[in-house]
């Protein structure tokens, strides 16, 4: 009669470091591209809501028949934007913040 060995199922301590070797290896050359897709995402976003902005700032003047202003205000760290009525000088140069 003749005994069948026992099979042992599951991965060993190599296995699981080696593909943690390599999963860290593909992680680190993977992530300055990530790194650039993320900034060209954040700019994306920030067009379309510019985009968004300016067509909403132009469907409120034609709806008041009114004169809506989207006026660019310079920052420390960049520039924002306000959008408002009357004339151009009334805009106060801070922007809420």
């Amino acid at each position: 009669m003749k005994t069948h060995p026992i099979r042992q199922r599951g991965i060993t301590l190599i296995e699981t470091c080696m593909v943690l070797a390599v999963s860290t290896v593909l992680a680190t050359t993977a992530a300055p591209g990530m790194q650039d897709l993320i900034a060209a995402r954040r700019l994306d976003n920030a067009v379309s809501q510019l985009a968004n902005d300016i067509h909403l700032t132009r469907t409120a003047a034609v709806a008041r028949n009114q004169a809506i202003r989207l006026s660019f205000l310079p920052r420390a760290g960049g520039s924002c934007y306000v959008i408002h009525t009357g004339n151009a000088g009334d805009c106060p140069g801070d922007a809420g913040g």
